[in-house]
């Protein structure tokens, strides 16, 4: 077993309107762009997430995150523990997901629900048969290049 636990699983619709300001804490986490666009800032790092893609990180490193869609976006945010040594220190990655992949998330997403939220053990296999099926397709970090993604995280950078 890769994934020790999934400490919180939150499953948001936000319209263009919505952005967190942030935070830091234990483990891991992922963001699953379900529908729409998003704009995850990990530290110093701002990712464009569009349906479909997902990235995971290591949660200590200061992160938030922004609505970018024109209308509004769906996404799954899981905070998780795993096995020492599963990823690197300071690990931040991303990754397109494949179809089949795309529809285990939703199976998961499905799985929780039913349980009214609540983390059954046949969730925390399909999220380690995820993340094991993923892992290993890692693509490179897609920097947002927009101009304001980088004023957005400056002036958050300022005001903090």
């Amino acid at each position: 077993m890769i994934i020790k636990d999934i400490e919180k699983y939150y499953h948001f619709i936000f319209d263009r309107t919505h952005f967190f300001d942030g935070h830091s804490h234990g483990g891991y986490e992922a963001n699953i762009v379900l529908k729409g666009s998003i704009e995850v800032t990990c530290s110093d790092k701002v990712l464009e997430l569009n349906t479909g893609d997902m990235a995971i990180w290591q949660a200590s490193m200061f992160h938030r995150d922004r609505v970018v869609s024109k209308s509004s976006a769906e996404f799954i945010a899981i905070h998780f523990s795993a096995e020492e040594g599963c990823f690197p220190d300071g690990f931040l990655g991303f990754y397109r997901l494949s179809h089949s992949n795309l529809s285990l998330v939703h199976i998961l997403d499905e799985e929780i629900r039913q349980q009214d939220g609540e983390i059954s053990p046949s969730a925390k296999c399909l999220w380690e048969a995820a993340i094991l099926r993923i892992k290993s397709n890692i693509e490179p970090i897609r920097i947002s290049s927009s101009a304001a993604a980088e004023i957005y995280n400056n002036a958050v950078n300022f005001m903090s």
